[in-house]
């Protein structure tokens, strides 16, 4: 992610090997309205989708996480 982050989402995305630039690939948002998301700043908080693509993201190999940044590039 451009700065260090400091939400515990922003840790977490980080702690997993998930940078701010593929959260964006994966959710189709710009990087600097995903660092948002995850600093809590957007009027809701933290939008649901960006811990469940987190969690999702932890769970997979790595493998699977070439196969799902291909698929999300397939759809721009």
């Amino acid at each position: 992610m451009g700065r260090a982050p400091t939400s515990p989402w922003g840790l977490r995305a980080r702690d997993a090997g998930l940078d701010q630039k593929t959260l964006a690939a994966l959710t189709g948002l710009a990087p600097n309205s995903v660092s948002r998301g995850l600093r809590g700043e957007w009027e809701k908080g933290i939008p649901a989708y960006l811990p469940t693509i987190i969690r999702a993201w932890e769970m997979l190999n790595d493998e699977q996480r070439t196969t799902l940044l291909a698929k999300s590039k397939m759809d721009e």
